[in-house]
């Protein structure tokens, strides 16, 4: 039945469209935005989740078909558009139906890496086609330049990062840190490098030059990417922007994006720690939206009737080709609004577990809604519209594929591979969009210096997040170490990437030579790609939730870029509702740990305890029971409570501990689950492995809400936990765990500790 509203919604633009409606696309813009917004809200509890997830699909839905409407395509365009966008989602739709729950940390990474990839191949192209304009206009066009740069510098980061995380968590690479010799030096030569490509691509009005900094800062935030993660931001730029702001149309974006953080700000806090997970595949989700940017540049439960969930949609998207046929004016405005508004609905649906398929279906609808409107405002040729959807559909497909294929388990290991490609499109995105807008930077080297930045931003985010996730990819999926990895001299060596990235924004913003540009923009894709690389693997497998969230946060951010370069109101909402998603989750991982943010990036090791002396000597010895004796204590017992770790996802444990739950409350024991924030590798895994195994949500609790009760408790069965559980945390100031706050299992009369995987 949720499809009933999406239909409705995407029903109404294409009437706007067909009855000659001045505002339908403005119109269908801020519904899929507000859609977005709505699957962001929706997560705040289990109740609303689904409505959430519904939502975002809407607006997805929503905003590409205003995109659609706004574009107003030949026949042959709209058909390599149908097709790119088609194969896509089928392919992505057979990945996800195909991953297992525990997989879903790498299908985010994976998927995010490719937004990251999309993101800097619109950047690119864009560059190519809006170059004209730039030497028509130098300082009109500055801004729509920077953010192109931006973009396709977030993009290279974000896809290298991405998918470095997904490498890391799917065991490709180790999950154990590795920290390069000068790495901080690396990162820093990156960084300067970037700075210099933009100062150069800023500056030159050549086409070759141009695009050559756009490919530079791409290769250099993809460098990046792998070998650091790097946050940007401040609320002391606002006045700056609103003074070099070449026009209202820059403004408004500004003021558009501040917008959608303060909502995703407030709307993911409301999020229950047990939808974390799925918090993170809806933001992964929606962060489809990343195809508009490409579209513009191209040529054992009850019955559910989940399919239902289509209809709404149907009517969304129905209701804005009706207002694109009779030539609405405002519908793609409104379908972008609707899809926006559909994502945001989405993670609204997470704040509850009896919502949360509300926000999937939302967040489906907004991600459609949005490709949608992206066409409709592109109006692509039949030729151009075949290409748009074929590698629409293909990617699609292969995400589908994947998807269905991932068991639960491997959830970590699919977001940070997902993360990874998110990554690499923005940092391509970029690239393509300098291509086409190199020359506007031309013609209004001012105005269009905030879109330029933005572009290079967007390269170098993309790298970060691209190499970054494919490391931990390859660390929670056992094909790397999931130990630390420290590299000799590895702060030199991100500081010299950093200054690398910096070095090329310089050159970058300051020379207007196509290739110049294009170079700097390459050469910040390829230093951010090693920061991903190298800040990565210095961050251990505990370490993995806080990874995984802090490049959902840089595939948002990407998005933002591409918002900004593009003009685009719906990629900059779900970027910013994403970046804040992610930064959020980080901030609460990492509260949960007593670490802070810095340190965990870095690859420090222990909390911000005080404390200076040596830890507490372990004395005396472990005590061995046997399976019979823990079932008369369980059996006996009036109250038990069960405390899930990562031990638990590693031995795919879930259905026969659901089982044990079932048998024990058929006996009348009181029975209850006790999560840790941290438990497991990604955010809310725990609960998303017992959701699976049947276990009823209403029984698994956080940890503020149960800690108290251990005192009362008959049994407390540890289930492969460790720092979650242990009390030096609380008893010993010099202990590496010192203020972590733990689930204090000591408390209950009897503690029984199975499927431990180390005893230190």
């Amino acid at each position: 039945m949720y499809a009933v509203p999406a239909a409705l919604f995407l029903g109404g633009y294409y009437y706007g469209l067909q009855t000659g409606a001045p505002s339908a696309h403005s119109l269908a813009y801020l519904g899929s935005s507000l859609c977005c917004v709505g699957a962001l809200g929706g997560l705040s509890s289990q109740k609303t989740a689904r409505v959430g997830n519904a939502l975002g699909m809407t607006g997805v839905a929503g905003g590409l078909a205003a995109t659609l409407g706004v574009l107003n395509p030949d026949q042959d365009t709209l058909m390599q558009m149908g097709s790119a966008v088609g194969l896509g989602s089928l392919i992505g739709l057979g990945i996800a139906s195909r991953i297992k729950v525990s997989d879903l940390p790498q299908l985010v990474a994976a998927f995010h890496s490719f937004v990251g990839l999309a993101a800097t191949l619109t950047c690119l192209a864009d560059f190519m086609v809006e170059h004209p304009h730039y030497l028509m206009d130098p300082s009109g066009t500055a801004a729509a330049k920077v953010s192109l740069f931006l973009g396709a510098y977030i993009g290279g980061v974000t896809f290298t990062g991405s998918l470095m995380a997904y490498g890391k968590l799917q065991g490709i690479l180790g999950s154990a840190a590795t920290y390069l010799p000068g790495r901080h030096l690396i990162n820093s030569a990156l960084l300067a490098g970037n700075g210099a490509a933009l100062a150069v691509y800023m500056t030159s009005p050549d086409f070759t030059t141009g695009l050559s900094m756009l490919g530079t800062t791409a290769g250099l935030s993809s460098l990046m990417g792998i070998t650091l993660t790097m946050a940007i931001g401040g609320l002391g730029t606002l006045p700056v922007l609103g003074v070099v702001s070449p026009n209202l149309d820059f403004a408004a974006m500004t003021t558009t994006f501040a917008l959608a953080g303060i909502v995703g700000y407030h709307t993911v806090w409301g999020v229950t720690p047990a939808l974390h997970s799925p918090l993170m595949s809806v933001t992964n989700a929606i962060s489809g939206t990343t195809a508009a940017g490409a579209l513009c540049l191209m040529g054992g439960d009850p019955p559910e009737y989940n399919y239902m969930y289509a209809v709404p949609a149907a009517l969304f998207l129905g209701g804005y080709y009706y207002g694109l046929q009779t030539g609405a004016p405002s519908a793609h405005s409104l379908a972008y609004l609707g899809s926006s508004l559909c994502c945001v609905g989405a993670l609204g649906g997470l704040s509850s577990q009896k919502t949360a398929r509300v926000g999937n279906a939302l967040g489906m609808t907004g991600v459609a809604g949005g490709l949608a409107a992206t066409l409709g405002v592109l109006n692509p040729d039949q030729d151009t519209l075949m290409q748009m959807g074929s590698a629409v559909g293909l990617g699609s497909l292969i995400g589908l594929g994947i998807a269905s294929r991932v068991k639960v388990s491997d959830l970590p290991q699919l977001v940070a591979a997902f993360h990874s490609f998110v990554g690499l499109a923005a940092t391509l995105t970029c690239l393509a969009d300098f291509m086409v807008e190199h020359p506007h930077y031309l013609m209004d080297p001012s105005g269009t210096a905030a879109a330029k930045v933005s572009l290079f931003l967007g390269a170098y985010i993309g790298g970060v997040t691209f190499t970054g996730s494919l490391m931990a990819y390859g660390k929670l999926q056992g094909i790397l170490g999931s130990a630390a990895t420290y590299l000799p001299g590895r702060h030199l060596i991100n500081s010299a990437l950093l200054a690398g990235n910096g070095a090329a924004l310089a050159v970058y913003m300051t020379n207007p030579d196509f290739t110049t540009g294009l170079s700097m923009l390459g050469t910040t894709a390829g230093l951010s790609s090693l920061m991903g690389i190298t800040l990565t693997m210095a961050i251990g497998g505990a370490d993995m939730p806080v990874v995984i969230t802090v490049l959902n946060s840089y595939s948002g951010w990407a998005l933002c870029a591409e918002g900004f370069m593009l003009n685009n109101d719906l990629l900059t909402i779900v970027g910013a509702l994403i970046g804040s998603s992610g930064a959020i989750l980080s901030h609460i991982m990492c509260k949960a740990m007593n670490r802070s943010l810095v340190s965990v990036i870095l690859g420090g090791v222990g909390t911000k305890s005080q404390g200076t002396g040596v830890a507490k000597a372990i004395e005396g010895t472990a005590t061995e029971t046997n399976v019979a004796e823990t079932v008369d204590l369980l059996t006996n017992a009036q109250s038990v409570i069960i405390v899930p770790g990562y031990g638990l996802c590693a031995a795919q444990a879930q259905y026969p501990i659901a089982q044990l739950a079932k048998e024990l409350a058929d006996r009348g024991v009181r029975v209850r689950f006790a999560v840790h924030p941290v438990a497991g590798r990604m955010p809310g895994q725990l609960n998303v492995l017992l959701a699976e195994a049947g276990v009823p949500y209403d029984i698994v609790e956080e940890m503020d809400d149960i800690n108290d009760d251990f005192d009362s408790t008959d049994v407390a069965l540890v289930i492969g936990a460790n720092d979650t559980v242990n009390s030096a945390a609380e008893d010993d100031p010099n202990s590496s765990i010192a203020g972590m706050p733990v689930l204090r299992v000591w408390r209950s009369k009897k503690v029984r500790i199975v499927l431990q995987l180390s005893w230190a």
